[in-house]
């Protein structure tokens, strides 16, 4: 998601937990990050690097991790979810998005893909084009072994990985 904000010209305010997943962030992109594990409610940090509030969150945690980021909406703003990994999915005051004139959008790409087939061969072009001018590059954990398949879900299960994780066939 940075390389793809950064190729549309955004900057990018990475929230992330830990000094590892921090420099992941910054190797694909990021302007600023803020570590969640030792600022847990990180709305008054990221309000002030944005200036009073962002124009897009990307929010694939859930639970408290999205009430802190609605806080940290900018007017007229655009709140992406993406997912739960946190296993919790979060209630919102309706009022919070009203008064800040912010829209809430679901983003199911597994769904949008199948209600409109021919939109994936576009996006695909896109990144593609993308891909080819240097702009993004996946992030990649070293890959495993198959034989290490179980370990390689023990270590996504336990949030040990950064990136897209391959297990070798």
């Amino acid at each position: 998601a940075i390389d793809l904000a950064k190729a549309r010209g955004a900057t990018v305010i990475a929230v992330a937990g830990g000094p590892e997943k921090l420099q992941v962030c910054k190797d694909v992109g990021a302007d600023f990050t803020v570590d969640y594990r030792a600022t847990p409610d990180f709305v008054d940090e990221v309000r002030e690097i944005s200036g009073g509030g962002v124009d897009v969150c990307y929010e694939v945690v859930g639970g408290d991790t999205f009430q802190h980021a609605r806080r940290c909406m900018g007017w007229d703003g655009r709140l992406l979810i993406i997912g739960f990994a946190g296993g919790t999915i979060p209630d919102s005051p309706m009022n919070h998005a009203l008064l800040k004139n912010y829209s809430i959008v679901g983003v199911h790409w597994g769904a949008s893909i199948q209600r409109d087939p021919s939109s994936l061969g576009r996006q695909l072009d896109e990144l593609t084009q993308l891909a080819d001018a240097g702009k993004i590059s996946p992030a990649m954990y070293p890959p495993f072994a198959f034989e290490d398949a179980k370990q390689a879900f023990d270590d996504l299960a336990h949030r040990k990985t950064t990136g897209k994780v391959v297990v070798e066939l």
